[in-house]
């Protein structure tokens, strides 16, 4: 009887969890985007393989398909690293200058150079986190402040430097963004509307901190003890990229016109 009863309870905490989250106005949104998304694609290449249709040669559709696919990845890429905290031993030993050497070859080569990360004082010894969700807060951080800048063109400086309270990392854009308009309407997308408060929860899942102030972040990464087996930033992306690494998920699609 109390197994039956414990199983119930079960069911039923399960239930109202699900319950929960479906009746957030933020699901509501964010499932109405990715729906929106998923059958902009469908509708483009249902055109595609339509024999009879005239845009099935058409390059701008099949870029028009990509686009949206690399739409819905963005956002469940950083769902994946957002949905729950990342344990200690599924994290790398981050080596910085392999870090901001990637950030600069992907970021420049992504973007056409209109996002250029330069290099101050970086002093930050290898460190213990997770190089997937480091890498998510850096680009949304980027993306935040490319859209606001002139031109969709911004340099950034990155610094680096370990303290006794752990890393403290740095990326500052060197020119003038504009903050969004208070009252206008939020972009749909989640990164793109709560830029700040994505990139802190990703913080927070492996165990960090970000204080995000108008022309960049800090990121603070307290010292880790763990001392079982860890791997050595072993996720580098290759110098030629792909169309859907983090660099080209997070920024291909900003231009002009974004």
């Amino acid at each position: 009887m109390n197994t039956d009863c414990e199983r119930k309870g079960d069911i039923l905490d399960k239930y109202n969890e699900i319950r929960d989250f479906f009746n957030s106005s933020f699901a509501e949104e964010f499932i109405r985007y990715n729906n929106v998304m998923a059958r902009a694609a469908a509708a483009a290449a249902s055109a595609v393989r339509d024999k009879r249709s005239p845009k099935r040669e058409d390059p701008a559709v099949r870029d028009y398909i990509m686009q949206m696919t690399c739409n819905i990845m963005r956002a469940m890429e950083i769902s994946s690293f957002a949905a729950a905290d990342i344990p200690v031993d599924s994290r790398e030993v981050v080596d910085m200058p392999s870090f901001q050497r990637e950030l600069i070859q992907q970021c420049g080569s992504v973007t056409g150079g209109r996002a250029e990360i330069v290099t101050g004082e970086n002093t930050a010894e290898p460190f213990i986190a997770s190089l997937g969700v480091m890498r998510y807060i850096f680009l949304g951080q980027i993306r935040k402040l490319l859209a606001h800048s002139e031109g969709m063109r911004n340099t950034f400086c990155l610094t680096s430097r370990t303290a006794d309270d752990g890393v403290h990392i740095t990326l500052e854009a060197r020119e003038r963004t504009d903050a969004p308009v208070s009252g206008n309407p939020r972009p749909p997308e989640m990164i793109d509307a709560y830029p700040d408060e994505v990139c802190r929860l990703l913080a927070e899942r492996m165990g960090a901190e970000i204080s995000c102030v108008e022309n960049g972040f800090t990121l603070h990464i307290p010292p880790c003890d763990f001392h079982g087996d860890i791997t050595l930033h072993s996720e580098a992306i290759s110098p030629e990229g792909g169309d859907f690494t983090p660099y080209s998920l997070m920024l291909s699609d900003l231009t002009d016109s974004h």
